[in-house]
């Protein structure tokens, strides 16, 4: 807890802006500006928000993202040691130091959600092990509405407890971590897919290989448990999923401190083999995200801020979606999003579409025209940062010179393009792709609303995604699938289960 407190410290000193903290203040802010949503219009032309999380928002918001942060780690690295020492007494003081260094990598990495996440499985496993199953299963479902991919890992330990004997406790963790995160996949289903390279799984059934080759059997909780977690992540490698690469996240911070549990004092010499790959595995990806962030003028507001006035003076304050190819840390999600709606955002599992089209040289004029076009977008803007991988071919073209694109401003880091006869936000229905009449528009839209002003009566595309829970709030309406149409989202029982058109009373 003493290393985990250390690192928690400087982290709130140098306040270092990694790629997955944009998604993290992104979030906060849009709670502390609009409450609680389902619905985010600002980024990838509409999604749910709930699936990310449900604690984190509120949380972040009340006391920022880094000190969340901060507090969830040295608070998973305390009910670590709490867990650990029970267990396993002086012989765990290894595993201890490791795993509470190791909570310094969420933060390095911004993954803040995970972290709180974290947290509190750890508190549902504590009172597993004291016998508070009731407890434990409340705890644990918990997780899963702070972070389903922690919530996940919550339910991987409960079949672990179960197989090792404890089949009350083991249940009660399992269902309660498992019944948020179906709660969740319902209700807010988020859509996409997670990639898992083999690079990033490739260490997670050798380690399992090595865990359950060294690791005595009367450690049975730790063996089942990198059992199970080895065949989850085989089974998310092989098949396409919401989870894909995060799954290696608890094999990078967990791999060492478990190896330790299940071998200091036993078995040294292989513990002591072993510790250079598996730290290097656990702080690789963390080092690579604090030095790209390190020096990067993109993370910071005053990058975007000649853009946004550009922005607002050309549009005069109306709603219109901005492409910005995205950079390698993503803070146009966070600075330029609230103000103007992003083609994209950040949130992989929405990019798993575009990888083939954006990657290895198949984006065509063509094919960025239409991909343009169905999210209605009016302008184009890249930066001069370093940029994700998804951006590559994409800048590329764009350099090369595009027929539809006009060049209308630039700076020292900016490039801004118009796009030419865009089709924008709203049409009439069968008008696809040309743009919409003058008096066809968006006259407003906010994070989880919109209100159309038309010339008269008939079928209208809005390039907004749709969900079950649009509610017209205002004027005459419906609201049909499929279709990208005041309009807000609501939730309701009714919504939940009702597939059919939203209409107005």
């Amino acid at each position: 807890m003493l290393l985990a407190g250390l690192f928690a410290i400087a982290y709130l000193i140098l306040r270092p802006a990694s790629a997955d903290l944009a998604a993290q203040t992104f979030r906060s802010d849009l709670f502390a500006s609009h409450g609680f949503l389902l619905w985010n219009n600002n980024w990838y032309s509409g999604h749910y928000l709930p699936g990310y999380s449900v604690l984190f928002p509120p949380l972040g918001a009340a006391l920022g993202p880094r000190l969340v942060g901060a507090l969830a780690v040295v608070t998973a690295a305390g009910l670590f040691g709490l867990l650990a020492r029970y267990r396993h007494g002086d012989r765990s003081l290894l595993a201890i130091l490791w795993f509470g260094a190791g909570t310094a990598t969420e933060l390095m990495s911004g993954r803040i959600t995970f972290a709180l996440g974290l947290a509190i499985g750890l508190g549902a496993l504590l009172a597993l092990q004291r016998g508070r199953a009731l407890l434990a299963g409340a705890l644990a479902l918990l997780t899963g509405f702070a972070s389903p991919v922690a919530g996940l890992f919550a339910a991987l330990a409960g079949v672990a407890v179960f197989g090792a004997g404890n089949r009350r406790g083991g249940a009660a963790v399992a269902v309660g971590a498992a019944a948020s995160i179906a709660a969740l996949s319902l209700a807010f289903p988020a859509g996409g897919d997670e990639p898992f390279t083999f690079t990033a799984f490739i260490p997670v059934p050798l380690f399992a290989l090595v865990a359950l080759l060294l690791v005595p059997p009367e450690e049975r909780a730790l063996r089942w448990g990198v059992a199970v977690y080895a065949l989850v992540s085989i089974v998310a490698f092989v098949v396409a999923n919401p989870v894909g690469g995060n799954l290696a996240r608890l094999g990078a911070l967990a791999a060492g401190p478990v190896l330790a549990l299940g071998l200091a004092g036993r078995r040294p010499v292989a513990l002591a083999v072993l510790a250079l790959p598996l730290l290097y595995w656990q702080w690789v990806a963390p080092v690579r995200d604090l030095s790209a962030a390190t020096g990067d003028p993109s993370v910071h507001f005053s990058y975007y801020q000649p853009l946004l006035a550009q922005l607002e003076l050309r549009t005069g304050g109306r709603p219109v979606r901005v492409e910005i190819p995205p950079t390698r840390n993503r803070w146009e999600a966070a600075y330029v999003a609230p103000r103007f709606p992003l083609a994209r955002g950040w949130l992989r599992q929405l990019e798993y579409g575009d990888i083939d089209l954006f990657t290895n040289g198949n984006l065509t004029a063509a094919a960025y025209r239409s991909w343009l076009d169905q999210r209605g977008v009016s302008y184009v803007a890249v930066a001069d940062a370093e940029p994700d991988y998804l951006s590559i071919d994409e800048e590329a073209l764009i350099r090369g010179g595009l027929p539809y694109l006009r060049p209308v401003w630039s700076d020292q880091h900016w490039r801004l393009y118009r796009v030419k006869r865009s089709t924008g936000l709203v049409s009439r229905a069968g008008d696809f792709p040309g743009p919409g009449g003058r008096r066809d528009r968006l006259t407003a839209l906010g994070p989880a609303s919109f209100t159309l002003s038309t010339r008269d009566s008939g079928p209208f595309v809005v390039r907004i995604h749709y969900t079950r829970y649009w509610t017209v709030t205002a004027g005459n309406a419906c609201v049909e699938r499929p279709g990208m149409v005041s309009v807000a989202a609501r939730f309701s029982v009714g919504g939940l289960f009702d597939r059919d058109r939203r209409c107005s009373a």
